[in-house]
């Protein structure tokens, strides 16, 4: 019995000697070898082919200033819209440098020059934005005249072949019912600045052209000239007379260029609110019935009754009267001829 014991007990301890010394596997490790020999790459063979749905679709449509314009200040901008809000746009001027500007709220761009434009030089502008594109070219305006226009008396003759009574169409044949058949408008002083204009009615008296004694001169608030030698005065109310008949021609404008000689005025556009109720009641004809076959029509006045047709002439040259002025303090109510 004790001998069996004895044996059981050094049985154990050299199974356990055994293991401890012929154990040589690092820590964690099993020792197998791995035979795994599969070659699986996992490629992803998957594709994108989901569309771009974020397009740009915005169109130009408008770019300013106008094709063909003249006499664009030298302060001026290019400005291009779009159809819609967009976060990208571009605009070029052949020969300037300068800022591209979006709106806050995406519709348009604005191109600012870093240098002022120079006197009568035609530019060409260019806008895209998207696949959208447009294109413009303007005028500046001339050089500063260097002579004085002070007293200068120039003559819009509504009956001229040079001018062109844009509306209303029944123009030509009113005025040829008149005694006053003129516009005529004086420069009273002019500067780099500011210009000062006197108006007035004209007809023509002894062969020659001259003021209207029947009615008041139209002294006109003066205006600015930094775009010299272009102007433009207004808009101002006038109280007129013709045939007995007195009229009024509201808000009244008047623009156009002097001539690098001062010898006329070019291009030049009246426009205002003709007073048409009592030329009708005057002439005994209805004037706004009569517009009506000419395509025009009356509208509302200031205050409210319709009578009033839209007046638009435009005059290619405005010859200078030398020996004509302007009484702007002329009283008809003071003249003999106007009794």
């Amino acid at each position: 019995m004790r001998l069996s014991l004895l044996a059981l007990i050094l049985t154990l301890g050299c199974v356990e000697e055994k293991a401890s010394s012929d154990d040589t596997d690092p820590a964690g490790s099993d020792g197998d070898a791995d035979t795994d020999t599969d070659a699986d790459a996992d490629t992803d063979t998957d594709t994108d082919t989901d569309a771009d749905t974020d397009l740009c679709t915005a169109t130009i449509t408008g770019i300013t200033p106008a094709d063909g314009a003249l006499d664009i200040a030298l302060d001026s901008h290019v400005v291009a819209t779009f159809s819609e809000a967009v976060t990208a746009a571009d605009i070029n001027v052949d020969g300037l440098s300068g800022t591209v500007t979006l709106a806050g709220d995406g519709t348009s761009a604005t191109f600012v020059p870093d240098a002022s434009l120079s006197y009568g030089t035609r530019y060409r502008a260019s806008a895209s934005v998207c696949d959208s594109s447009a294109s413009t070219s303007f005028t500046t305006v001339g050089e500063a005249l260097a002579l004085d226009l002070t007293g200068r008396t120039y003559d819009i003759e509504l009956a001229g072949s040079d001018l062109v009574w844009v509306a209303p169409g029944l123009g030509s044949v009113l005025v040829s019912q008149l005694a006053t058949d003129r516009i005529l408008f004086m420069v009273e002083s002019a500067d780099s600045g500011k210009i000062d204009l006197v108006g007035a009615a004209g007809y023509v008296f002894r062969e020659l052209p001259a003021q209207y004694p029947c009615t008041y001169a139209i002294d006109f608030e003066p205006a600015s000239f930094s775009d010299h030698p272009a102007f433009a005065v207004g808009p101002f109310d006038a109280a007129l007379e013709a045939n007995g008949i007195a009229f009024d021609l509201l808000d009244l404008t008047i623009a156009g260029t002097f001539a690098e000689d001062g010898e006329s005025a070019t291009d030049v556009t009246v426009t205002g609110l003709l007073d048409a109720r009592p030329l009708s009641e005057g002439l005994g004809i209805d004037v706004c019935g009569l517009a009506e076959g000419f395509g025009d029509s009356c509208i509302a006045c200031p205050d409210g009754e319709v009578g009033c047709l839209y007046l638009e002439v435009r005059d290619a040259s405005s010859p200078w009267r030398e020996d004509l002025t302007i009484d702007e303090n002329q009283d008809p109510t003071t003249d003999r001829a106007c009794d």
